[in-house]
């Protein structure tokens, strides 16, 4: 059933309309594409097919366990390309990961993924995407594949043979979770705290450059991300670097990023926190996660370094994407904190004002506290 709630633009809600009076002959054509659906007992192997950025398949990984349990005898395969794939590898939960874009083109890289999904002959495809899931539905229908579980609330319910309900206003893993439980039959219960393995190299990476950063004796580390690919909703390098400066008698600083960004750094470095050691593209992601396991919080934008840190257990100071839902970006563990104003769904001007109004002071007092208090 549709939800018209979930709909942040009204005018996509007709088109909707649209598809669930077409369901009909949507079904059809997937079926003499695919074939007739089978039971989930009789399932081998599958494929998790959805946005691939770091923090959507972060999201996914708290519930990865209960999948495997609720689906003892089906394998399977995580379709995330670079970097995200790397975040991934050697999770116990997954039979392995195609490290592929989705392949949505028409060029010669697509083909090529395209006949690798259809080689493979999978049998079922869980589509993960809560929003725009209409494009990967259809990538599972030209796979070949002839189970598909997905949401239907936003339309396009005839491509899916096993519907998942949609929960609106959680976090965005609480999504998964549900999803999970209502395929296997379990309760909708588990920590949403993404998983990370990192492995001996990792661990020895990790070690090698914490013996690298000096520091005064006796403070905490604080690792910060100042950086961000996301096209809106980062708080100002300069708000990050004010923050930092009133910490100079609380916490040691590391600075982190990518490769890409150490002239970055380096400026904040320079402008606000001297004493700072610089981690730019020092280390792979599983590696960051070992590393960040050592420090004691971390202060980032609401990107992939969040979902990072959470992965390393650690407590994260974020602004909150304010393009989102409050609800499904903000908090999802008792260790994150948001210090963004309670809004939601706002342009990317009205972001960036808001952002720049969010004071350094509180924050750094919150961190401040968090200093004195027994880890």
């Amino acid at each position: 059933m549709l939800q018209k709630d979930a709909f942040r633009n009204p005018w996509l809600y007709l088109p909707a309309l649209g598809t669930e009076a077409m369901a009909p002959l949507l079904r059809a054509w997937a079926r003499i594409r695919t074939g007739p659906p089978t039971p989930p007992e009789r399932w081998r192997k599958g494929i998790l097919i959805g946005e691939s950025h770091i923090g959507d398949v972060l999201y996914n990984t708290s519930s990865l366990p209960r999948l495997k349990e609720g689906l003892p005898r089906c394998d399977w395969v995580c379709l995330a390309e670079p970097p995200a794939s790397e975040v991934l590898r050697d999770n116990p939960n997954l039979a392995g990961v195609a490290a592929f874009p989705r392949p949505f083109g028409r060029g010669a890289r697509d083909q090529e993924t395209l006949a690798w999904l259809k080689a493979q002959k999978f049998d079922v495809a869980l589509c993960y995407n809560c929003g725009m899931y209409g494009r990967d539905l259809a990538l599972a229908i030209r796979a070949g594949i002839p189970n598909r579980v997905g949401y239907v609330h936003k339309g396009f319910s005839g491509w899916v043979t096993h519907p998942a309900p949609f929960r609106h206003r959680q976090p965005y893993p609480a999504y998964f979770r549900d999803l999970v439980a209502h395929l296997t039959g379990q309760p909708p219960l588990g920590n949403l705290r993404p998983q990370v393995f990192p492995d001996s190299a990792d661990e020895k990476m990790a070690d090698g450059v914490r013996q690298r950063l000096r520091g005064t004796p006796g403070l905490p580390w604080l690792a910060c991300f100042v950086t961000t690919r996301q096209p809106s909703g980062s708080w100002p390098r300069e708000a990050f670097g004010r923050v930092l400066q009133l910490l100079q008698k609380n916490w040691n600083v590391v600075l982190c990023g990518a490769a890409a960004d150490r002239e970055i750094l380096q400026q904040v470095q320079q402008s606000h926190r001297p004493d700072a050691e610089i981690l730019a593209g020092d280390l792979p992601l599983r590696a960051l996660v070992a590393f960040l396991k050592h420090c004691r919080a971390c202060l980032c934008a609401d990107s992939g370094p969040r979902h990072l840190a959470n992965a390393a257990g650690i407590p994260v100071f974020f602004p909150r994407n304010l393009w989102f839902g409050k609800e499904e970006a903000g908090p999802y563990l008792p260790t994150e904190h948001d210090f963004s104003p309670p809004l939601e769904h706002l342009s990317h001007e009205r972001q960036a004002k808001l952002l720049r109004e969010i004071p350094p002071e509180p924050v750094a007092e919150m961190l401040r506290q968090l200093a004195g208090k027994n880890p």
